[in-house]
């Protein structure tokens, strides 16, 4: 067998590693169905993988009204991509809608690059979605991921436990990376 490297254009930039959020939190590694996320959230583990509606996800609990916020070198050509999830756990979780926000903060200050409202019927499912991060390439930054109820004032803080936040597999990469073309070549011979 023979392999060989193919990569057009001469010597490549050296792309960044995707930084994967999930791996800087205490996990557990198991998978927690809608209904066992009150067990995860009681304990001292703050990620595990969440399955919900058949699609099991690595996962970050939220708190509403919290932040996860992490420290991470913002790669050339960057997009942050992860999953978001609202997930009531009980029949007194809260009605209203939630705020899930992420913000990047640079020593030029902090501005929000992504903020959508989720409303209560799309609950209990992954929402994925993609952000560019093209402005802030190359730069050390400090990314927030936030959420909160839009209408805190309606809600007592006992209803708060019953309506889970989730952030799945928050990763930062580069986009050169996502969309290269493949650059190995295998040639198998057989006699």
């Amino acid at each position: 067998m023979l392999a060989v490297s193919c990569r057009p254009g001469g010597d490549p930039q050296p792309i960044a590693a995707p930084v994967a959020f999930t791996d800087q939190v205490p996990r557990i590694y198991a998978t927690y169905s809608k209904t066992q996320l009150p067990l995860l959230r009681d304990s001292t583990y703050r990620a595990a993988h969440v399955d919900l509606r058949d699609e099991a996800r690595p996962a970050m609990l939220g708190e509403l009204g919290g932040a996860l916020s992490f420290n991470a070198q913002v790669p050339d050509e960057p997009e942050l991509r992860f999953a978001m999830a609202l997930v009531p756990v009980s029949e007194r979780a809260p009605a209203g809608d939630v705020r899930f926000r992420v913000s990047l903060e640079t020593r030029d200050g902090r501005e929000v690059v992504f903020d959508e409202i989720v409303k209560p019927r799309r609950r209990g499912r992954w929402l994925p979605r993609q952000i560019d991060l093209t402005p802030w390439a190359n730069r050390q930054a400090l990314l927030i991921f936030e959420t909160m109820l839009t209408s805190p004032e309606k809600i007592g803080n006992e209803d708060l436990q019953d309506l889970i936040p989730l952030w799945a597999n928050p990763e930062l990469a580069s986009k050169r990376r996502l969309s290269g073309q493949p650059n190995l070549i295998l040639v198998s011979i057989d006699t």
